[in-house]
């Protein structure tokens, strides 16, 4: 057909890489059936014999064609919109403001006719529109009654939130929403003068002799007000979303089935208000599966299932008590503060306990959210899918609770919450949003060197963020601030960029088997920014030393604090020169998930990757390791922190006198090396080895360490003072 895009013009039109660098930082060609594929999941024909897309609108003809899906420019900034209208139109434009008040935006006198090429518009989108005819489509009309283009311009003044542009044409009204972001994130003044400290884990993993089997809300408020004690300004947890509500619950809190929901196995059940207006009998019941669980204290391993089947059998009792009159009321203004997605999520996990997952599997009018059946089934299970609501509503209140009592305490910060990337392929968003994702793509990770894991997170299709004005990412990030002080966005170069794997893939590795799709990074910034702005709070880039220079210039430039890692040998010395660390970076020996200092050391980290078959290339991987461990030591030894004769426990501490040399804003302290575990405690990127992410904090000798024992270490106190010193 004439005038059809090419395969590599439509990719570019949409953000779809044709090439990517290999290892060897070579561009290559990305296979054209894997461009194609990923273009039809954004809803783009490629097919040669294709109509030209049409421009997106609700029917009739649209009279504005040029109105962006969303606005989002920094604070000073001025942006100008150039829109295309009928002549004859009476127009008006205009910014509501968040506040209610309005600025009129002024547009010139004499509309202009376009030009043969074409408007340069922010976009090519047509408005969504009701009625009216087109008043300029018969040939050789006059131009007093052609298309005219009309520029506006918004103002640099307009202040930080979430506005709305209002354009009137042609009896119609259009409305777009505009979000003015920070340009940059300030510290807090205390934080700015004086540097801070912090723990980290997964909150799973630390578990209480009171604990449930497994880490909870009340764990991170005893962990982070025993830090903040011995004076850690913040403690920064894994994500504390929920998971699929069915066994087997995935153990790998970085691909939850909602970044909205929290996770209600970390409810601390002895804490729920309603407790205490249990019947003798209930209380009794209460206590037997209390009993249960907490044997599974024992365990070396967090066993999610087991967990949950008492857990939730308790609560559902708590659940059946009247509730006072001032819990019902704080229980019905938190159902109506987060009516947009609660009771959908709600009906969700009833469903799943129903039929299973995944949802593809139900009944087909089970399948739509918005069907008449799935309606019929939430009346009907309306106890059911109050329960669910109502575990959403006491997670996210003991959550709320630890971050006052840390901050209480004495913490500048409190709790920092890790975000994920997104959210497992299947689960509630997807069945939620269908419409928002890309159907058969999955996220995947690529590394500098081009090696690529599948995550096995669903693919969000860039336009319908924009869409909806980003208001669910907007949400994301506020529900986060609502139970902390600072949030830490993992892998935050899906912001920028995404890896989409094709599902199936024909190909033999992930890596010739996608591309790079773009993600307007400006606006997911900028939101960030505003959130943690009105929230007072600090933004962490998690990952951020794998991502491209320009990226890292960028964030730099907005003003996130970096993640900094000084156990990375790509200097060929074991570790970073902690001096040559950035300044508005948090720093710590190794990530969460990352093998401990201890077991980098001895090297016991070696054989479980040979076991779990965690590298392609065991053997290179087991002589590189020996020469870190050998080039560590040495560096050590040669700054005078320890010498090579050195006991493992004297070899982290003075890790750590190494790490406090760094200029860094934020040091941070893993909680596997105040206890010296030897083990590996997750492993970052790997989705398949479950057993890597159901491992609670243990000792050198892998016996169980409780967080009650962990406040009282000698080892934990020996490291601590080391970090404390340098703030």
């Amino acid at each position: 057909m004439p005038g059809t895009p090419s395969l590599t013009e439509l990719a570019n039109a949409h953000g779809v890489a044709t090439h990517v660098r290999d290892g060897s930082g070579r561009a290559r060609a990305v296979a054209p059936e894997v461009v194609e594929a990923v273009l039809t999941s954004l809803g783009v024909e490629c097919s040669e014999d294709a109509a030209p897309s049409a421009d997106r609108h609700d029917g009739g003809t649209p009279s504005v064609v040029g109105l962006p899906d969303a606005l989002v420019l920094r604070e000073s900034w001025t942006r100008r919109v150039t829109l295309t209208v009928p002549a004859t139109a009476e127009f008006e434009a205009r910014i509501v403001l968040e506040d209610g008040s309005i600025v009129p935006l002024d547009h010139d006198d004499e509309l202009d006719a376009p030009s043969d090429t074409g408007s340069e518009s922010e976009g090519e989108d047509e408005d969504k529109s009701e009625g009216g005819e087109d008043e300029s489509d018969a040939a050789g009309e006059s131009d007093s009654t052609s298309p005219q283009v009309v520029d506006l311009d918004l103002p640099g003044d307009l202040p930080l939130g979430y506005h709305e542009l209002q354009v009137s044409a042609g009896g119609r009204r259009h409305v777009r929403p505009v979000v003015v972001t920070p340009a940059t994130m300030t510290l807090p003044p205390d934080l700015a003068a004086k540097r801070g400290w912090g723990v980290a884990g997964q909150l799973y993993a630390v578990r209480s002799d009171r604990s449930w089997g497994i880490g909870d809300a009340a764990d991170l408020a005893e962990l982070g007000t025993w830090a903040a004690r011995s004076g850690a300004d913040y403690v920064n947890v894994g994500p504390v979303n929920a998971a699929d509500p069915v066994p087997t619950i995935d153990p790998n809190p970085y691909r939850p089935a909602s970044r909205t929901a929290l996770d209600p196995l970390a409810i601390r059940v002895e804490e729920v208000t309603e407790i205490g207006y249990l019947s003798a009998a209930e209380h009794q019941l209460v206590e037997w599966h209390g009993d249960d669980a907490r044997r599974l204290n024992l365990t070396d391993e967090v066993d999610r299932d087991a967990v949950w089947e008492s857990k939730r059998a308790a609560l559902r009792m708590i659940f059946n008590v009247e509730r006072s009159h001032r819990r019902r009321r704080d229980f019905g203004h938190f159902v109506e503060s987060e009516a947009g997605w609660l009771f959908d999520y709600a009906t969700w996990c009833v469903i799943a306990l129903k039929h299973g997952l995944p949802a593809s599997t139900w009944p087909e009018e089970l399948q739509n959210p918005r069907s008449p059946e799935v309606a019929a089934f939430r009346e009907e299970h309306a106890d059911d899918v109050e329960f669910e609501a109502w575990l959403q509503w006491v997670a996210g209140a003991q959550f709320a609770d630890a971050q006052r009592e840390v901050k209480a305490a004495g913490m500048r910060i409190g709790v920092m919450h890790d975000i994920a990337p997104g959210v497992i392929d299947g689960g509630f968003e997807e069945w939620a949003w269908p419409e928002a994702f890309a159907a058969d793509m999955r996220l995947g990770a690529r590394a500098a060197d081009g090696t690529v894991v599948d995550l096995g997170l669903a693919a969000m299709k860039p336009s319908a963020l924009a869409e909806n004005g980003y208001a669910q990412w907007r949400d994301i990030v506020r529900r986060t601030l609502a139970r902390s002080g600072a949030l830490r966005m993992e892998r935050i170069g899906t912001l920028f960029r995404q890896w989409w794997i094709p599902q199936p893939s024909a190909a033999e590795n992930a890596a010739d088997a996608g591309t790079y799709v773009q993600f307007d990074h400006e606006a997911l910034i900028g939101i960030l920014l505003l959130e943690a702005h009105r929230a007072g709070a600090l933004v962490v880039a998690g990952d951020e030393d794998e991502t491209e220079p320009w990226i890292r210039d960028y964030l730099a430039e907005r003003g996130v604090v970096s993640s900094a890692v000084l156990l990375d040998d790509t200097e060929g010395s074991g570790s970073r020169d902690p001096k040559k660390l950035p300044e508005l970076a948090m720093t710590s020996l190794g990530a969460k998930d990352a093998p401990p200092s201890a077991a980098l050391l001895t090297g016991s980290h070696l054989e479980e990757a040979r076991r779990y078959g965690l590298r392609d290339d065991h053997a290179a991987y087991e002589k590189r390791a020996e020469k870190r461990r050998e080039a560590l030591v040495e560096a050590l030894a040669a700054r005078g922190l320890t010498t090579p004769r050195a006991s493992v426990e004297d070899q982290v501490g003075a890790l750590h006198r190494y790490l406090a040399s760094a200029p860094s804003l934020l040091l941070t302290v893993r909680v596997a090396d105040l206890v010296g575990d030897q083990r590996i405690v997750g492993e970052h990127g790997v989705t398949h080895v479950h057993a890597l992410w159901r491992r609670p904090v243990a000792g050198p000798d892998e016996s169980g360490v409780s967080l009650d024992d962990l406040m009282t270490s000698r080892r934990a106190k020996r490291v601590i003072r080391v970090v404390r010193a340098r703030s």
